[in-house]
This record gives C-alpha cells, sequence and structure tokens, in this order.
C-alpha cells in the first residue's frame, strides 16, 4: 500500500508536469512562425511528460495488483487463523472431555462392536492429569465433613495422649473415600505439616515436591532425623505472625506442588537448630505414604518407611507426630504382624491404629437429604450433592466429582480393572493380572464373601476398590467388603457384558449369549475354591446369576443404556423365562425393579420394610436373607406403579426336583407367604413386614437324591399360582436352564464350592442339573 501511494504521488506529479507542458506548448503553438525552434522544444517537453504520465499509470496499476495480492495474501492468513482457532477451540473440548473423563477412549455409553474373543493389546495411557472436575471437586463444600473429621481428630488427639505406642497413625481405605479431602478438612482444625509422595500425576493433590523429594532421598537414620528437623523448622517458619490453621494450610501451597514454599523447605533443611525432642507436637501428614517403601536404605533391606518409624519409636520422645495415608499399599506393608516384622524393627507387642474413614460413605447421599430438607423450608440448598435419583451420590465420594454418570461408571471399569474403560477391556491381560479384576467383579454383583484369612483380600483393597472394614489386632487378617455401590454395580455389568449389543433388552437372544460371564465364573472358581460359598449357597449363586442376567435383559422402560434405570416386574419374569421351554408370563404385577447386585442382609425386622426396601430399590440391588432364614432365600424390592408404595419378590431355591401337581404349587406358594417368611419379626415393624405386598418365585434347579441321568431329566416348566387371601401370586419355576457357554463355569464353581459331583449340564439344552447328596463341613462366613 505504501508502494501504491507512493506511485500515485509520483502519477500526480506527472499528470501536473503534462499539463504545464501542454500549457507551454500552447504558448509556443502561438509564437510558433516567430519562434518555431521554441515550439519544437515545448513539444518534445509535452511528449516527455505525456510518457512520464503513462509511465505513472503503469507504476499504480502494478502497486495496485501488489495490494490486491496482498489483501489476498491477508484474507487466506486470516482464513488460516480462524481455521487454526477452530482446531485450537476443537483440540480444548477434546482435552476437557478426555481430562473430565480421565482419559476415555472414544464416546461412552456403549459397548464395543465385536465377541468376547478379541486378544488386541490395549495401549496402557495414563491420563497427563487429574480430571478437571476432580480438581474442582477439592475446593467444593465438604459433605458430612464433621462426623468424618470428628472421628479422625479424635483418633489422633488419643494417640497423643499415650506415651506407649509408636508416634504415628495409618489412614488406609481404597481409593475414591475422600482421604486427601480428609486431612485438607483437618487442616481447618489443626496446623498440618502436608507432604504427598504421589509419582503420577493423574491424582489430586499433586505431588509437595521439595518435601517429597528430600524424604523419599533419605538412606541412613541420619538423613531421618535431618529430615524431622526440618520439618520442625519449616512448621515454625509458618506459624510466623501465629496464623489461622487454614491459613497455615494456605502458605504450603499444596495445589501448585509447594512451589510457593519451596524456597522456605531449602532454608530448613540447611538451618538444623530446630529441636524433634518432646514438647508441641508437629502433626505430619505423609499422603501416598506407600511409596517410601519402594526407596531402601544403604543396607538394601530396609526401606525409608522402617528408618521413620524408628525414630518415632516411644524411647525416643519425639515432638512428632506422623499420619501415613494410603490407598494402593498393602495394610500389613505398613503395619507386618510379629512374625512377618524384622529382630531390628518389631513393635514389641504395640498396636498403632489404622483409621478406615468409613462415615465419608454415602456422605454425599445424606448431604442431598440435608439439602432436600434445607429447600422445603425454604433456605437454599448445595449444588454440589447429588440430586434424588441420582446413583452417583450412593457409595464413596468420588463418584460425585465426576460430572456425569457415564464418566463416573468409566472410572469404575478402569478402578475395578485397572484398565482405562470398557471399549478397552482386555480380558486376557485381566487374566494375567492373577484375575483378580473379573474376581472383583464377581464380588461386586453377587455378593461373595472374602474370607479375612484370603490371600487376595488385602490386594483387592489396595487394586480393586474392595472397602476396608477392620484389621485384626495381630495384623494377619482384613475384613473386606464391597458395599452397595451403583456405579461399581454399573461397572461390573458393563464387564460381564463388554463387547455385547449396546442397549439394555435389545440383545438378540438371552443376555448370556455373548459375555465374559464364563471368565469371570472360571476366575472366581479358582479364587475361592471351597473357602468361600458353602453347600447351602450353591443354589443361591445360580439363581442369583440367572436373575442378574434376566435383569440385564430388560429393556428399560424410558430408553435408556444405562443397567441402573428401572424396568418392570414383569418384564423380569418373562426375562426369566427365556431360559426354559414354558408358557408366557400371563401374570402382570404392576411394580417396576431396579436390580444390578445381591448384597447379604444381616437381619430383617430391625427397620420399616417401606424404608428399607426404598433404600435397596435406590442403590439397585436385592438382598440375600440372613442364614437358615425362613421361607426365602432371596429378596427383590419392587415399587408399585399405582402408589408408589414398595413391595418385595421372594425368592426360595431348591437344588432338587420337586413333585409336580396343583397341591405342591399351592405349598411352595404358602411357604412364601409374608406371615410365613417375616413371622417371627418383632414389633414395631413386625405387623408391616407381616402385611407387606409381596411376590413370590419358587425356583427349583432340577437335582434328585439319586443321581443325574440326562434322559431322565424332565421338561422345563414354568407355571404361575394365582393369588389368594392366604399366599401371593407364585411363580414356579422348574429346571432352569442356562445358556451352554455358561455349563462349564458354573460347574465349575459349584465344584469349587461344593466339591459337586453329579453337576452336569447338556450343551445341546443348555440345562443344569445339581446334586444335593454331597457334605460340606466349611462354615458359612457371615
Amino acid at each position: 500500500k505504501a508502494e501504491q501511494r507512493e506511485a500515485e504521488e509520483k502519477l500526480e506529479k506527472a499528470k501536473a508536469e503534462q499539463r504545464e507542458a501542454d500549457k507551454k506548448l500552447e504558448e509556443a503553438a502561438q509564437e510558433k512562425e516567430g519562434n518555431p525552434a521554441r515550439f519544437e522544444r515545448a513539444k518534445e517537453k509535452m511528449q516527455m511528460a505525456r510518457e512520464n504520465v503513462n509511465d505513472a499509470r503503469e507504476n499504480v496499476n502494478t502497486a495496485r495488483e501488489n495490494v490486491n495480492t496482498a489483501r489476498e495474501n491477508v484474507d487466506t492468513a486470516r482464513e488460516n487463523v480462524n481455521t487454526a482457532r477452530q482446531n485450537v477451540n476443537t483440540a480444548s473440548k477434546v482435552v476437557n472431555i478426555a481430562l473430565d473423563a480421565t482419559q476415555r477412549a472414544g464416546a461412552l455409553g456403549g459397548f464395543g462392536p465385536g465377541g468376547f474373543e478379541g486378544t488386541a493389546e490395549m495401549a496402557d495411557v495414563k491420563p497427563a492429569m487429574a480430571p478437571i472436575s476432580v480438581q474442582q471437586d477439592w475446593d467444593a463444600a465438604y459433605a458430612d465433613g464433621q462426623s468424618v473429621v470428628e472421628q479422625l481428630l479424635e483418633e489422633l488427639l488419643r494417640q497423643e495422649d499415650t506415651d506407649s505406642t509408636y508416634s504415628m497413625a495409618f489412614l488406609c481405605q481404597s481409593s475414591g473415600y475422600g482421604k486427601s479431602r480428609a486431612v485438607r478438612e483437618l487442616a481447618r482444625q489443626l496446623k498440618v505439616v502436608y507432604v504427598c509422595l504421589r509419582k503420577t500425576t493423574d491424582g489430586w493433590p499433586p505431588k509437595t515436591e521439595a518435601p517429597a523429594d528430600a524424604l523419599l532421598s533419605i538412606r541412613n537414620e541420619t538423613h531421618m532425623q535431618r529430615w524431622l528437623r526440618a520439618v520442625v523448622s519449616f512448621r515454625e517458619k509458618l506459624n510466623q505472625g501465629e496464623p489461622r490453621p487454614a491459613e497455615f494450610w494456605e502458605r504450603q501451597d499444596i495445589v501448585n506442588s509447594g512451589k510457593g514454599a519451596s524456597q522456605s523447605w531449602k532454608e530448613c533443611m540447611d538451618d538444623q537448630t530446630a529441636t524433634v525432642e518432646k514438647g508441641q507436637r508437629t502433626l505430619i501428614v505423609i499422603d501416598e505414604a506407600q511409596h517410601m517403601l519402594d526407596h531402601k536404605l544403604q543396607n538394601k533391606r530396609d526401606s525409608v518407611f522402617h528408618a521413620l518409624r524408628r525414630e518415632l519409636a516411644p524411647e525416643k520422645a519425639q515432638s512428632v507426630f506422623v499420619l501415613l495415608v494410603s490407598t494402593t499399599s498393602r495394610v500389613s506393608n505398613f503395619w507386618p504382624s510379629e512374625q512377618a516384622a524384622s529382630e531390628s524393627d518389631r513393635s514389641g507387642g504395640l498396636r498403632n491404629p489404622v483409621i478406615t474413614l468409613l462415615g465419608s460413605f454415602d456422605a454425599r447421599n445424606r448431604a442431598c437429604a440435608a439439602d432436600t430438607a434445607v429447600a422445603e423450608s425454604g433456605g437454599v440448598a448445595s449444588e454440589a450433592q447429588a440430586q434424588p435419583g441420582d446413583i452417583r451420590g450412593y457409595g464413596r465420594p468420588l463418584w460425585m466429582a465426576y460430572k456425569t454418570v457415564e464418566a463416573a461408571v468409566d472410572m469404575g471399569v478402569r478402578k475395578l480393572t485397572l484398565q482405562t474403560g470398557d471399549r478397552d477391556l482386555n480380558i486376557p491381560k485381566l487374566l494375567d493380572d492373577q484375575g483378580l479384576g473379573l474376581l472383583a467383579v464377581a464380588a461386586v454383583r453377587l455378593a461373595v464373601h472374602i474370607l479375612p484369612t484370603h490371600s487376595d483380600a488385602q490386594s483387592l483393597v489396595a487394586k480393586h476398590v474392595a472397602t476396608l472394614l477392620a484389621v485384626a489386632t495381630d495384623r494377619s487378617k482384613v475384613v473386606v467388603a464391597y458395599p452397595p455401590e451403583p456405579i461399581l454395580s454399573e461397572a461390573a455389568a458393563r464387564v460381564w457384558h463388554w463387547k455385547a449389543p449396546p442397549l439394555c433388552g435389545k440383545r438378540n437372544g438371552p443376555c448370556s449369549t455373548a459375555c465374559n460371564l464364563p471368565a469371570v465364573l472360571k476366575i472366581l472358581a479358582t479364587k475361592i475354591g471351597d473357602c468361600l460359598v458353602s453347600r447351602g449357597e450353591r443354589g443361591e449363586l445360580v439363581a442369583k446369576i440367572m436373575l442378574l442376567l434376566a435383569a440385564d435383559g430388560c429393556e428399560r422402560l424410558y430408553g435408556g443404556e444405562l443397567f441402573s434405570e428401572p424396568f418392570t416386574l414383569t418384564a423380569l419374569l418373562k426375562e426369566l423365562a427365556r431360559y426354559t421351554a414354558t408358557e408366557a408370563i400371563s401374570i402382570d404385577i404392576g411394580g417396576t425393579v431396579q436390580l444390578m447386585s445381591f448384597v447379604q442382609l444381616d437381619q430383617i425386622g430391625d427397620r420399616d420394610p417401606q424404608v428399607m426396601l426404598e433404600q435397596m430399590y435406590d442403590r439397585c440391588v436385592g438382598g440375600v436373607m440372613p442364614p437358615n432364614y425362613t421361607g426365602a432365600d432371596l429378596m427383590i424390592p419392587f415399587r408399585k406403579l399405582a402408589n408408589g408404595a414398595f413391595g418385595a419378590l421372594l425368592v426360595q431355591v431348591k437344588n432338587y426336583d420337586g413333585c409336580r401337581g396343583i397341591a405342591n404349587d399351592e405349598r411352595a406358594a404358602g411357604k412364601l407367604r409374608p406371615s410365613n417368611v417375616f413371622g417371627a419379626v418383632k414389633e414395631p415393624h413386625g405387623r408391616a413386614w407381616r402385611e407387606l405386598t409381596c411376590v413370590g418365585l419358587h425356583m427349583e434347579l432340577g437335582s434328585s437324591n439319586d443321581g443325574v441321568h440326562e434322559a431322565a431329566v424332565p421338561a422345563r416348566t414354568t407355571r404361575v399360582t394365582a393369588g389368594s387371601d392366604q399366599n401371593p401370586p407364585t411363580v414356579i419355576y422348574e429346571g432352569l436352564m442356562l445358556g451352554p457357554e455358561l455349563v462349564p463355569a458354573v460347574r465349575a464353581v459349584l465344584s469349587a464350592t461344593a466339591r459337586l459331583s453329579h453337576f452336569t449340564g447338556s450343551t445341546s439344552c443348555g440345562q443344569l442339573v445339581a446334586s444335593s447328596n454331597v457334605s460340606c463341613s466349611l462354615p458359612r462366613l457371615v
């Protein structure tokens, strides 16, 4: 454009010269006869001026073309910028989605095509950082904080009052229970020096680099003493001006990896004037403490943890108290039994507590109930809690850190199986992991009891999100379980049906025709042997498998794809009848069911039936009745469509063939009467239980006491007895069938649990026949 302006100026100057030359030419023309030489000179000047004008015009035209070309280049550049901005925006959205769902592979909400036999290796990809929603949840309002923090504070104060134990405690629980967040809430009441040893960047809060690196570089007891003195000096430096505990926490700059306080830490490492003798206590919290076990001292035998514990022995009389927080470490690594501890590291019979932080279970749901009460009274409820019907609110607080149910379920799949999601499941790789992931999947849905002495109990807590309930005082046993968490149940159901067609109730054929259940059951058989399921539970185990498969195959009422969404009770009974050569179910119950797993019930009648059944319904669980309970073995809640009240599907399981006939059907229905099943329930809830609306389901698995002969197996049938004043409407199933691909797997489980010698199956019709004349002396774990 500058060149164009310069050319246009020259053009105007040439035009002015031309006008002047034309003027002089006219004057010379008038004097042509008197001065012909002047006329010729003026004519030449005029011609030269015209040539200059033409040249200037050409320059202007060239400059204009250059400007147009430059404009085109600018337009092209702008288009490239806009395209780049669109790509940046798209990439940003993809990154946010990936971070929020913990690097999910592909879109969520369905199962990939294909079959169970796929063996493609899955890339072991770790997310680059914690999901944004998890980081944001770190600053959200703390749900049910008082009960959890008060429990933690009470235990720490109790330990401070005694001189007979090590100056340390252990906060150990599986992932997602809010251990780090509880420490932060504790820091609002106590001044806490926080050290996080996290090695990966996919968790939150991040590693506190300066103190963590110094701790993990320790090689002897002298180094440990120097580190402890530095911690005390660090506390004194941060405590200048006597800040409140919350401000003391903020001065450590935890969310920025402690970078804001790194210089203070370096000065404290150089200043060794602080003392750790008995005096004012300094509370140190070491998060992700299991990493201390990976770093050995110079003797190549003991770890950094052992050096720390020796410095915190009672005879040392230190002024520091350490709270070790760990998720993935086995409890025995920090708290070994006396037999396993080395001679130089025996605790001499001293016991230190293991805090399990169970108070945070269902905390988000309790906060939701409190918010509902506040809203009903005219107040403002919090937006950070679960809304009614949101399955993220049940179980550990982690699930509510994810913005959608799909994102939470995907994380549940990852934590259960140690793989990145239901689209990347690699069953051969799961089997290489000693099958613990598949054992966890079975335990979540089938209410499998894990013995405290079982070799895999601690590993299930460390790697597969089992809940730690208690630790024996001799440190050789841990009590673990999978309490009802709908997110984990949904995740386990997806593992069962990985690479099956995507929609519930829209599969071709029974729900078991394309699933991973055979692999799950084979691992269950090899893991539990004859330790966890007694002879009396054989039929219950098969019945639970069949009921869950039937529930998985039901079409959801609102067309959803989640297993947690409701379906009708009639649909469940019809889907269950798909395994039998039977007439169609003619009974119309008029109720809805939500069923993804089973849970062991410890007692019946301690609560109002409507309260208990609603809790089970919301958590999508059926109940396994207490041992030797009268009349029923399983109980599945349903909500009546007419008035919204709850009823129960009572299930009785028999391993043998019954005698057919109307009289026997009525006898079976009579045993499932509420007055019979709940007859022993005492007031104040006894009458409500005995008047509960119930539907009976009598299941006979087709065993005979005199052995099994395939030719003698009767035809499989389904019958319905109409309800009466005395008996509930009852569905009688005889000789239930499973798909042929499940027969070997179920046979392996039953053989492992009860040494079943007569369990057979016909691959042509898929029948299961169980024998009941087998003894089993192993006690049942309740």
